[in-house]
Parts: C-alpha cells; structure tokens; sequence
C-alpha cells in the first residue's frame, strides 16, 4: 500500500526534508511517499507518529497520510 505523506509542521513539497523515516520523494508529483507493507506496519506508523489524518490526495488520486505535529520536537521541547 503506497500512500502520500505530508507534515503540516513541516510541508512536503522540499525533496531534502522527509516528513517522516523512510519516505521517498515522487518527482513527477512533487510529494513524498511512503510504502506500508499491510496493515500491521500502517497501524505501526500511527502508533509512531501520533496524530494522523488519512485523506484523498487529488493530485496523485492516492490516500494520503497527514502528520498533523511533530511529536519528536514538541517532546524535546517538554523535556527541557
């Protein structure tokens, strides 16, 4: 299952900045995506990055994952 990722923290247009580990960047569609292998590794990715948003990308006509904060950043910043 392939899926668009995008960050509202962070947008999804720049080919150098990931929204998330292991996504690729489709240059013919400028955004990232990103392949879950089944279920298990889609409910994997939820649990990893908390609060998502799954809806339709017109543009490439796929679901697309929206990362709606970035946890590891706002953890840091709780942490100090």
């Amino acid at each position: 299952m392939k899926f668009v990722i995008s960050r509202v923290s962070k947008g999804n247009s720049n080919p150098e900045d990931p929204p998330c580990i292991d996504a690729q960047f489709d240059k013919i569609n400028k955004c990232w995506v990103k392949e879950l292998l089944d279920l298990k590794d889609l409910m994997r990715f939820f649990s990893k990055y908390g609060d998502l948003v799954i809806k339709e990308n017109e543009q490439t006509q796929m679901a697309e994952i929206v990362i709606y904060d970035d946890w590891e950043e706002i953890m840091t910043k709780l942490k100090r």
